[in-house]
This record gives structure tokens, sequence and C-alpha cells, in this order.
């Protein structure tokens, strides 16, 4: 069985989700190759949210092992294991020199340009996090790898989703949350969003993350007609990410500041309206599906409340009028 240890410094849900994709891609051409993954400092998502859409692909997740980190080599049982290859996605160079020293045939690693590794790209590195695992892939194995974009929801989610967002709708869904404020669209511009639906018998569906689930109140009182599909009346938890990937699959178009939730939307495969102030909207891109990209810098200024409504309600529309294109 050949074996790939995979190396990521971070695995939030955003990030995982963006590499998600390839990890499927790779376990379709290729389902005799055991994966490893390996975080540095951080909880994977893989072991938690997203486990159930890992459980063949993945083969075993080391998380927080601090390999990649510190020049100090601590005990850990990975080092006494021989793999076919060790693939190092991020680009330090402390992390490559360090992870060159496990037990491997071949090493592939982007840090100073591939300067480390057994094998580079013969074209430049793709930017995106999706394009970017997709190559390193492609390296370990010597084989074209392709994106698998269909992910493999569970029944229970996907009837749940169908039940809450019944066929015969336009629902518009609505992420006002983020991880930082600076990343926010102001909540009083995506409640403005929310009623012009309404008034065009579109029904706004809001997401709201266990930080924003405050919000839920100051929306039901604004704006009657929205909906929570992540939380009963009553305001409890129906279900995690996956419930959320299933219910963005049945929506029209959605609308996300850069975040976490955005990426939840975006794996729906639906039409995605991304938010930004002065993050990078290429690096992140999810690979899912049709994304418009509206950035501050348009209109002047680095800040996301810049980003004008009529402008988010204009591509709305169009969106809306090509849904079936």
């Amino acid at each position: 069985m050949y074996s790939i240890l995979f190396y990521t410094a971070e695995d939030r849900l955003g990030d995982a989700l963006i590499k998600l994709p390839a990890i499927l891609g790779l376990h379709k051409i290729r389902p005799d190759i055991q994966l490893i993954w390996v975080t540095g400092s951080q909880a994977s998502a893989f072991s938690r949210a997203l486990a159930p859409l890992v459980t063949t692909a993945i083969s075993e997740i080391h998380e927080k092992s601090r390999l990649g980190i510190y020049w100090r080599a601590a005990p850990h049982p990975l080092r006494d294991r021989h793999f076919n290859c060790v693939i190092v996605s991020d680009k330090k160079l402390r992390s490559a020199m360090l992870l060159r020293a496990l037990p491997h045939d071949r090493f592939i690693a982007p840090a100073a340009n591939f300067f480390f590794s057994d094998k580079k790209p013969l074209r430049p590195f793709e930017q995106s996090v999706s394009e970017q695992t997709r190559v390193l892939f492609e390296l370990a194995i010597d084989q074209p790898v392709k994106l698998e974009l269909e992910l493999p929801i569970p029944l229970r989610e996907r009837e749940l989703a169908a039940r809450i967002l019944p066929a015969g709708k336009e629902y518009v869904g609505l992420a006002p949350g983020a991880g930082g404020c600076e990343k926010c669209w102001p909540l009083e511009r995506y409640i403005e969003i929310a009623l012009a639906q309404t008034a065009q018998n579109r029904i706004p569906v809001f997401f709201l993350g266990p930080m924003e689930s405050f919000w839920r109140r100051t929306i039901m009182d604004r704006v009657p007609a929205a909906r929570f599909p992540e939380y009963t009346f009553e305001g409890t938890s129906l279900g995690g990410p996956l419930l959320t990937i299933a219910l963005a699959a049945r929506l029209t178009v959605a609308v996300a500041n850069d975040a976490g939730a955005g990426h939840l939307l975006a794996a729906g495969g639906r039409p995605l309206i991304s938010l930004f102030g002065n993050t990078n909207p290429v690096k992140f891109e999810p690979p899912y599906n049709k994304r418009t990209v509206i950035r501050a810098s348009e209109f002047g200024s680095t800040q996301v409340s810049a980003i004008p409504v009529g402008v988010v309600m204009q591509a709305i529309d169009t969106l809306c009028a090509h849904c079936d294109d």
C-alpha cells in the first residue's frame, strides 16, 4: 500500500473544506493509498465536523503533532515510520526542513520554490489552496488528480434539509457573521437585502454561527419572513456543518462574508456572492461552483462596509435570473 503523509500547519473548517475536493479526487483514482493527515498546532476539522466525509479517503489523522514547529525534535510515533511520500503543504522553511527528517522515499514541499522537494511542478504553483493541494498530490503519485466536487453528505442531513427547505421556492442564503468584526458587512445591510428578497417573493434564509445566534431575535423582528434553518423555533441547534452544506445545496444563491460560513455555503454547490474587505479572495477561493467576488477596493476602500447594498442586490438578481443556466 502506498502511503502519503500530508502535513498542514492548521486545519480549520474553511481550510479543510477547500482541500477536501482534492482529497476526494485522490481517493477516487487511487483508493489503495493510505493517506495520513497531520496538523502541526491546530485540531483538524476532518476529525470532527467533517469526519463523515473522509472516512474512506483519510486513513489516519494526527492532530497537534507539533511536527514542523520546534527545532528540538519531540518524541512522536510518526518519527519511527517510513512513508512512500511526505508532503509539507505550507511554505515555511522550518516546516520543510523538520519534516524532511521523517523516513521517506519522496519528499514534496513548496517552501523556497520547492528547493527541498524531490519534484516540483512544471507550471507556476497555483495560488488557490484547492489547486495547490491537487498539484501536491499529483507530484506525489505521478498521476493527474481531478477535484471531486460532489461531497458525500449523509442521507440523514440531505433528507432533513429537504424537509426544512422544500422544493418549489427561491431561497436566498445570507451569512452575516465572521470570525472578526473587520470582515463583517453590516448586519443592517443584510436585513435590507432580506427585506428586498421578500418583496420579490424570494425567501431570505439566514445562517448564523454560535457567535451570531443573538442576532436571531433582531432579524426575526425586522424580517418576519426570514428562515433560520439550522435552528428550531425555540433556538435549539438542529445540526452541524453537514446540515448547513445540505441546506446550502437547496439555495438559489447565497451572500456571505469572507468567513467559514461562506465556505460551508459554497460547498453546497450553488452560486455564492462573497464580500471582501482587505483579504485575498484568490488564495482561499472555494472550488465548488460559480462565485461572484465583490471587493471593497472596487469602491476605494479596504473596509468591507464600503460595498453598497445596491451592488449586492444587483448581483443577486443577476444570479437568480440565470440560476438554471
